[in-house]
């Protein structure tokens, strides 16, 4: 139940503040893109709340690791990468969240 929340959460974001880009993706996530995603972010080592980092990967990314951004933004937080010595690791997803949020 905790997806729905934060997809609805990213949606309205990305609609009310205009925070959408172009990805060519899907927009509706496939359900092991939902369970891959949960598992990943929603652990409870966590601090963070689940659907915010749900809701943000989602409109920074559309939960694809591999996305970029003309600006050097990688994966799915879209974590700058001039500050890592190896911006390509960003791809990993569990190294893409480990820099988001440490």
């Amino acid at each position: 139940m905790r997806f729905i929340y934060a997809l609805a959460l990213a949606i309205t974001l990305t609609a009310v503040l205009g925070l959408h880009r172009s990805h060519a993706v899907s927009a509706e996530p496939t359900d092991a893109e939902v369970a891959s995603m949960v598992a990943l972010v929603c652990t409870p080592d966590r601090t963070w709340d689940c659907r915010t980092a749900l809701a943000v990967a989602w409109v920074e990314s559309r939960w694809q690791p591999s996305a970029n951004s003309g600006a050097g933004h990688y994966g799915l937080f879209q974590v700058a990468g001039f500050h890592i010595a190896n911006p390509d690791a960003l791809y990993d997803p569990a190294y893409n969240v480990a820099v988001a949020y440490r």
